[in-house]
């Protein structure tokens, strides 16, 4: 019969896990059910729980439901810590789209809740497809496993102190984005000086709309089929990189020195 020590102990768990399932990739796509997630999070709660160190036992209910809020947190801050690299995919997907002139195609995404071309959808599914595909999902889980031993339930000090990890993967998601759709934006700028170049040597030739246009478009699609597999890899690999980053962040939360 599991004591009222194991239950608190798994609410603390279930809730660490449900914060990570609210931020990571895929998990936390709008549009689908929130019961599967919910249900997920119990099943692996109930696994995991038993093997965990346990809580310590709370002097009062508010000190217990204080204790589930910083959990929350704790699990929001491993799976935004993948998200945010996550999306640097997206953002070049985006870029790229922009800059080839199909801003005016841009579609709703209810699963992401923005606007996005298709280029940038493109990307999306893309990123999803690599983080499934080298089953990142279950490397997240197994990183939440291990969390349970680096910053025990109810032992996080100082998560609001180890979300300053977002800011500098924030600045590398960003030249991240800009580096992967560097190739495309190069083009364009060639294109347009070309046609610049063109337009003032013999103003009689409107060539932006019958040529230039064409060429961006049909250019930087091309460049970005060639450059895919080498986005692909630069993309996978940063996932990687950024995985093996979480358990400076959980110390971090720990208040380890």
């Amino acid at each position: 019969m599991p004591s009222i020590l194991w239950f608190l102990t798994a609410g603390l768990v279930a809730t660490r896990l449900l914060g990570m399932f609210a931020t990571m990739p895929i998990f936390s796509l709008r549009g689908g059910s929130a019961l599967p997630r919910a249900l997920g999070a119990v099943l692996i709660s109930a696994i995991i729980a038993p093997v965990v160190p346990e809580a310590p036992v709370p002097s009062t209910l508010a000190m217990y439901f204080s204790g589930m809020v910083t959990e929350l947190l704790l699990g929001s801050l491993i799976g935004g810590t993948v998200r945010i690299i996550f999306d640097a995919l997206a953002l070049a997907g985006q870029l790229i789209g922009t800059q080839t002139g199909q801003a005016a195609a841009l579609q709703f995404d209810p699963t992401l809740n923005i606007s996005q071309g298709p280029i940038g959808r493109l990307a999306a599914l893309l990123a999803a497809a690599t983080f499934l595909g080298a089953d990142m999902h279950l490397q997240m889980i197994l990183a939440l496993g291990d969390s349970f031993y680096l910053v025990p339930p109810g032992g996080a000090v100082d998560v609001i102190g180890a979300s300053r990890a977002w800011i500098g993967l924030g600045e590398v998601m960003i030249i991240t984005g800009y580096q992967l759709a560097s190739p495309i934006i190069v083009l364009v700028f060639l294109i347009n000086l070309f046609v610049a170049v063109v337009t003032r040597l013999s103003p009689q030739m409107n060539i932006f709309f019958s040529m230039g246009f064409i060429l961006t478009i049909f250019g930087g699609e091309f460049i970005f089929l060639l450059s895919l597999p080498h986005i692909l890899t630069q993309h996978h690999d940063l996932l990687r990189s950024v995985l093996d980053l979480i358990p400076t962040v959980l110390n971090d939360a720990a208040g380890a020195p």
